[in-house]
């Protein structure tokens, strides 16, 4: 069993189990409440580029959205181990025209 949620694990034999649905079967719901609930026209996708069922979902979600008539206006990508996003939120904040508080809540001490 494993947390994964890609499909390849399955090739493993038939004790391999899923016990999260993988993206062709979870975005579809993202992308319906992404469009419909928040009425999203445009948008930024930001993914995770060095773990591959995450380039998966975004791939999904990327199709789903423009499948419904949203305009990807970037995309941007960041990997795992990445801990400061200041830059990247600065860059989408800046495309967007919104603007946005970061405030850093890490302890010190």
């Amino acid at each position: 069993m494993t947390t994964t949620n890609s499909l390849d694990v399955l090739k493993a034999g038939p004790w391999s189990y899923i016990i999260t649905q993988p993206p062709g079967i979870s975005m579809p719901y993202i992308v319906k409440y992404a469009v419909e609930k928040l009425q999203v026209k445009n948008c930024t996708v930001i993914g995770i580029q060095d773990i591959e069922i995450y380039t998966v979902m975004q791939k999904h979600f990327e199709e789903g959205v423009k499948a419904r008539g949203v305009r990807i206006g970037a995309v941007e990508t960041i990997k795992a181990s990445d801990s400061d996003f200041s830059s990247l939120a600065t860059k989408v904040v800046a495309r967007s025209g919104l603007r946005l508080h970061f405030r850093d809540r890490t302890p010190r001490g």
